[in-house]
């Protein structure tokens, strides 16, 4: 069985792959990044845009993941800069399906909010009964 964590670094989503380690007896975990190309992602992720390229915005997920689940498995997939949320959740649903996912581990502060958050990839992740869904909204302190 494989748990899949959708991680951006964001304390929510670090939240849910803290809890895919506690739930997890003998099931890989996978932490996937999906990654914009171009400096955009680095700017709204507060990173020094002057050095954060590509290959450092991977880099330097990967190390956080490594920090709070050093056995999970680390994947990204680029894409364009500024992608729409409906192709970041087709990514990860794509990603669950190839891994064959029994739970996909998702930190979300808009899950819950309204019915389809326009900046949520959650609906479109939610919304595949392929495997369950463990939504993570409060950040561990």
């Amino acid at each position: 069985m494989v748990f899949l964590v959708p991680f951006d670094g964001s304390a929510l989503a670090s939240t849910a792959l803290e809890r895919a380690v506690e739930f997890a007896t003998d099931q890989e975990i996978i932490a996937l990044s999906v990654v914009p190309s171009g400096k955009h992602y680095a700017e709204i992720k507060g990173w020094d845009t002057a050095s954060a390229d590509g290959e450092t915005a991977i880099a330097m997920l990967e190390a956080e993941v490594e920090a709070i689940a050093e056995d999970a498995t680390f994947e990204f997939v680029r894409t364009e800069s500024r992608p729409p949320a409906a192709k970041i959740a087709k990514i990860i649903r794509r990603k669950a399906d190839a891994h064959d996912a029994s739970v996909v581990f998702v930190g979300s502060e808009n899950a819950g909010k309204r019915a389809s958050p326009v900046t949520s990839i959650s609906p479109g992740i939610t919304s595949d009964e392929s495997y369950d869904v463990y939504i993570a909204r409060q950040r561990k302190e």
